[in-house]
């Protein structure tokens, strides 16, 4: 076993500086100015790089339902990077319902304000939070959130 003195690679895996103990293999193999890739890694992720960006959470829904009313959200506008990694999804609904999957529908089965017409629109002052997170099997996205007016 050898002890590692110092070493320092940046974010895109490049070996910025490297000191290794006397008598370690590893400081004739790494050098400063060398990519470092795991052992273990495909010619894809070789290609790819260490560096990972967490997804990114999108969500597409109403913003004003009625009581009673199946309301549908969509997370399929979410995105990963590298882009094409499997997404999975995560939602709350802000009344203690939760689900999972791309595209998802929940039923309120009550109203959280009071809500008046104007002008033909429903309106109300308290919306419920609508939240979605992904994640890409490394890195969760930041929370999405759609603000929900949910109506009597």
């Amino acid at each position: 076993m050898f002890r590692v003195a110092r070493f320092e690679v940046a974010l895109a895996g490049l070996v910025t500086a490297c000191a290794f103990a006397a008598g370690s293999p590893l400081g004739a193999q790494t050098k400063k100015g060398d990519t470092l890739v795991p052992k273990t890694a495909t010619a894809a992720q070789a290609k790819m790089g260490p560096t990972l960006t967490a997804p990114t959470a999108v969500i597409r829904g109403p913003t004003m339902i009625k009581v009673d009313t199946l309301a549908q959200f969509d997370g399929t506008g979410s995105t990963s990077a590298p882009a094409g990694r499997r997404l999975t999804y995560l939602w709350n609904f802000g009344d203690g319902g939760t689900a999972t999957g791309a595209t998802v529908s929940h039923k309120y089965t009550r109203s959280i304000e009071s809500c008046a017409i104007v002008q033909g629109v429903m309106s109300g002052a308290h919306p419920l939070d609508v939240t979605l997170v992904v994640t890409d099997g490394a890195l969760k996205s930041v929370p999405a959130v759609l603000k929900l007016r949910v109506c009597p």
